[in-house]
């Protein structure tokens, strides 16, 4: 589950990788359909492509 910002929460119904051609992917995707907009963690994208 997923905690919504009223604290409702939101159950996962699916999780997957994202390929956006040419730039890479993204891995670890997950899928709450209750979420009404789309959210980036930057922390674990740089952790993700091992940034520093």
């Amino acid at each position: 589950h997923v905690r919504l910002t009223d604290g409702k929460l939101s159950p996962i119904l699916g999780s997957g990788d994202i390929y956006l051609t040419p730039f890479g992917t993204i891995i670890h995707v997950l899928y709450a359909p209750r979420f009404l907009i789309n959210l980036l963690s930057v922390k674990q994208l740089a952790r993700d492509l091992q940034c520093r």
